[in-house]
């Protein structure tokens, strides 16, 4: 057997209508949310963080949480954590879950904007966190470390086809346009593939 995992970065407003094509399936995803994207209310003029959509709110990010679907942590300002200093990466990684506390969501994993960070930071993190992102790769099954990797969604979709005992996490941003629904169907007809998020993989496969 095989595990997949939809992760999708950043916070925009086609996650909503990502979740209700998972859902149609019975599976939930995992919205690594960047607290710099969410905002309280959308106005037409508004200026906009990414040029092709709008982004998400609270409310919405709170009504994914009660769909099932997992919000995960994709820090504060969306900044290559290779250049902070110490005090920005404490904002990054700790104070933007305090936030997330404060909105009563909770939040059991980290994935840093553009995968990039110094070495030592997964052990920072992991005082914290419940698991880490790391970069390009698939996991095996049962899982033994808290660091795990992800791929891109053309080549997660590759990968999780052969083999068996891997977890596969398929990486997505704007889902709008992209063929995801295409997507779903082609994994939806494989009997050796679960959809799981990565906080159901941890709870149930990590050794």
């Amino acid at each position: 057997m095989n595990y997949l995992t939809f992760a999708f970065d950043d916070g925009y407003q086609s996650w909503l209508d990502a979740a209700g094509k998972l859902e149609e399936y019975g599976w939930r995803g995992t919205f690594y949310t960047c607290l710099r994207n969410v905002v309280y209310y959308r106005k037409e003029r508004r200026k906009k963080m990414f040029p092709f959509t709008d982004v998400i709110t609270w409310g919405e990010v709170k009504q994914l949480k009660s769909r099932g679907h997992e919000i995960a942590c994709h820090g504060t300002r969306h900044i290559d954590l290779l250049e902070c200093t110490e005090r920005e990466t404490r904002l990054e990684l700790f104070d933007s879950l305090e936030v997330f506390k404060s909105h009563k969501i909770p939040v059991t994993t980290y994935g840093c904007a553009f995968n990039s960070y110094p070495s030592e930071l997964p052990v920072k993190a992991l005082t914290r966190y419940n698991s880490f992102r790391n970069w390009l790769g698939v996991n095996s099954v049962p899982l033994k470390s808290r660091i795990y990797n992800v791929l891109r969604a053309g080549e997660a979709m590759d990968e999780v086809q052969m083999g068996d005992d891997k977890w596969v996490v398929s990486a997505w941003h704007d889902v709008a346009n992209t063929g995801f629904e295409k997507y779903l169907k082609k994994i939806s007809i494989l009997d050796n593939v679960k959809v799981k998020t990565v906080e159901w993989m941890y709870a149930n496969t990590f050794r």
